[in-house]
């Protein structure tokens, strides 16, 4: 605790108000996505293991999408929060035009795979018939997902790094509720709407993303707030070669290395898929309930790349330093307390799967154990490589630790433990820590060096 008040000695008086007022509406909103994305679980999986499993598949294609999204949307976030440091406020709608064209090329490819071939992409996914057939339903109906998270993603991103995060907050509440009432309806039949299972699930998605991104836009035309576009010029004269060229430079790296991660997230459900449906379904079950006490810390490692950028953007390197410092503590010793508080949480919420296989509930159970106490670690990787090495840049450098621990030492480990040599899930999953190792001796001495204190925003 001494070296936390150390360090918080070194910084203005007032950074822990204005950490907290950035960091807690994000962590809000990130929790209640985690939270009410278990209540959609607890919701599917009533319709039984197949069902579980089918939804927690395509999700983590979802997963993949919107990894990719978000590092878009972070890089616009970096250059608009070192444009904020630099109070050059002309330039947010630049970056907003140019992070909302990409967007679209990203975002309509996926949407014609989800509506056109998504028994096709199944296929590629799960060998098991019924997770296809049950998968390919999900997929086809929640084709404009896509779209819309990268319009929500891009102006919440931009909101919070021009210290408006309650904006991105309330407009995803709003989602949140709305997608447990439409799933509780939808799902089940009630209220005189037919029972529609998996496909009601799916209806729920797009129509509560679809009004998030509507109230998103109206409350910042409603504050005038400088991300507006008042006519379809103004979007096409705000995109340059030269906005384009410096998002690209900064982005491209940030999205390679969601994509490096979330597509070795993705092969490990891949890999536990082709273990059996019990070890999916297992894993797709406590994925929510991780995702919790992880969100909580999201809020905190966006606030630590925008406040960080504020102090780049106008070249107070030492003080960005420091900053980041505090944050490679506090942090992952927050993590010790939510690994402790996950483990005791977990008896109340499995309480609500009793109708679940046994065997699928006391798997999960010790899955659950593990992640406890390693939470501490991925949050000090999440700090060191999401927050500090990306406020200034250094996305080369994320892409290349991500790509060594994922691929060099978690996708194979995972693949020779659960396929070649057919350890049981536990085993699996606990080989896979020794990625987290990696990615944190890495990621530490990047931050020591310095090399990623960089203005990117100046002329």
């Amino acid at each position: 605790m001494n070296i936390i008040y150390q360090l918080k000695g070194k910084m203005e008086p007032n950074f822990i108000r204005t950490l907290l007022t950035l960091a807690l509406p994000i962590s809000l909103q990130q929790m209640l996505t985690a939270s009410f994305s278990l209540v959609d679980v607890a919701m599917v999986g009533q319709l039984g293991k197949i069902e579980l499993a089918s939804v927690g598949l395509v999700s983590k294609f979802f997963f993949v999408s919107i990894h990719l999204l978000s590092g878009l949307g972070s890089g616009a976030g970096i250059l608009a929060a070192q444009y904020y440091g630099k109070q050059e406020h002309s330039a947010y709608i630049k970056v907003l035009a140019v992070a909302l064209l990409t967007s679209l090329v990203i975002t309509v490819p996926l949407g014609i795979v989800s509506l056109f071939f998504p028994e096709w992409l199944m296929g590629l996914l799960s060998n098991d018939p019924a997770i296809i057939s049950i998968g390919t339903s999900y997929l086809f109906y929640t084709f404009p997902y896509h779209f819309l998270t990268g319009i929500v993603l891009a102006f919440g991103s931009l909101s919070r790094s021009i210290n408006y995060p309650n904006l991105p907050m309330l407009a995803g509440l709003v989602g949140i509720v709305l997608n447990t009432i439409f799933n509780f309806v939808l799902i089940f039949g009630h209220f005189g709407f037919p029972a529609l299972g998996v496909q009601g699930a799916a209806f729920a998605t797009v129509i509560s993303r679809t009004v998030e991104c509507i109230i998103l836009i109206y409350f910042i035309n409603l504050k005038k707030l400088p991300l507006r576009f008042h006519s379809m010029l103004q979007f096409i004269e705000s995109v340059s070669v030269a906005g384009l060229k410096k998002l690209v430079k900064i982005t491209t790296p940030i999205m390679l290395s969601e994509l490096t991660w979330s597509f070795g997230v993705f092969a490990f459900y891949l890999i536990y898929g082709r273990m059996g449906a019990t070890e999916l379904a297992a894993m797709s079950l406590i994925d929510p309930l991780e995702g919790i006490f992880i969100q909580f810390f999201v809020g905190f490692g966006a606030a630590c790349t925008i406040l960080l950028g504020y102090q780049l953007g106008a070249n107070k390197f030492e003080e960005a330093f420091n900053r980041a410092k505090f944050f490679m503590v506090m942090i992952p010793f927050g993590g010790l307390l939510a690994g402790i508080l996950m483990i005791l949480f977990s008896f109340p919420v499995f309480a609500l799967f009793s109708q679940m296989d046994s065997e699928v509930l006391e798997l999960g159970r010790e899955i659950i154990y593990i992640m406890g106490f390693v939470l501490c670690l991925k949050l000090f990787n999440m700090t060191t490589m999401f927050g500090i090495l990306r406020s200034g840049g250094d996305t080369k450098m994320i892409l290349l630790i991500d790509f060594i621990s994922m691929w060099g030492f978690g996708v194979p480990m995972a693949y020779v433990g659960g396929i070649v040599l057919g350890f049981p899930l536990q085993w699996v999953f606990m080989m896979l820590l020794f990625e987290e190792v990696v990615k944190m001796v890495l990621s530490f001495y990047r931050v020591k060096s310095r090399k990623w204190l960089k203005n990117l925003v100046d002329n």
